[in-house]
């Protein structure tokens, strides 16, 4: 099985808008947003830690983001942010927001340590009515 390329892999700073894995009912995509919070969340801690540890991290949350494809319903509802809302935590210093559509789960944004992602969802779907 060819597994997508990561930040820590030998293709550098890439990561495709589309993962598709055979035999699961969805895919997962990654919004222009989320994949600019992963890219700055490996600059972070590169910078204080170091590349390889900031790889690790990073693998880490595309493996937990992947797992969505198989088992999406299990993020805790969050219909008070934005209709359809997910969220799943990650070693409890980071928020993955997703939605969960037909064929797909769609990685909204990845907040880490305490960023306020609620209120930029919230003024989002505001400006989106």
């Amino acid at each position: 099985m060819c597994l997508p390329p990561t930040f820590s892999g030998a293709s550098g700073l890439f990561m495709p808008k589309h993962y598709g894995q055979p035999n699961v009912a969805r895919s997962v995509t990654f919004r222009p947003e989320a994949e600019a919070d992963l890219v700055s969340l490996y600059h972070y801690i590169a910078a204080a830690s170091g590349p390889v540890t900031a790889g690790g991290y990073i693998d880490r949350i595309e493996t937990a983001c992947l797992s969505l494809a198989t088992l999406p319903d299990r993020g805790v509802k969050r219909d008070d942010i934005v209709p359809g809302l997910r969220t799943l935590v990650l070693e409890r210093r980071l928020t993955i927001a997703y939605r969960v559509h037909k064929t797909e789960v769609e990685i909204v944004t990845i907040a880490y340590a305490g960023r306020d992602f609620e209120r930029d969802l919230r003024n989002e779907n505001d400006q989106d009515k």
